[in-house]
């Protein structure tokens, strides 16, 4: 947040760029919903189905997934019919979420981030 603010500060004082450490994957964020761009700034073990649910047609999710050892970063886009197409973009290496949250720390510095579109009248 701290660069964002330094760099980009326009983007966290209109609310087009929402930040948050929360755990409850499944839960997102559904009072901002839907998103136009979700990433994930931690490796997860499983895709959490909620948040898909809160992407906004048109929209992408990035999110780095563990997968047989290794960490892929997985390209997840919703198009107009709801529909999702998923593409593993590379590898990647992220903090694991489960490791994270045991130092507290730590837990303060995973983001998920969610950009949401202003619409122009």
């Amino acid at each position: 947040q701290k660069n964002i603010s330094k760099n980009n500060s326009e983007l966290l004082e209109s609310g087009r760029l929402i930040l948050s450490t929360q755990h409850d994957l499944n839960a997102g964020l559904r009072e901002h919903a839907p998103y136009d761009c979700i990433h994930f700034g931690y490796a997860v073990e499983r895709i959490p189905r909620g948040v898909i649910k809160q992407l906004a047609k048109g929209g992408r999710m990035v999110i780095p997934l563990k997968r047989g050892g290794k960490q892929v970063l997985l390209c997840l886009d919703k198009n107009e019919e709801g529909l999702v197409n998923m593409d593993t973009v590379f590898q990647v290496e992220y903090p694991e979420l489960n490791k994270a949250v045991q130092d507290q720390e730590q837990r303060k510095k995973l983001q998920m981030a969610f950009k949401k579109k202003i619409k122009s009248k």
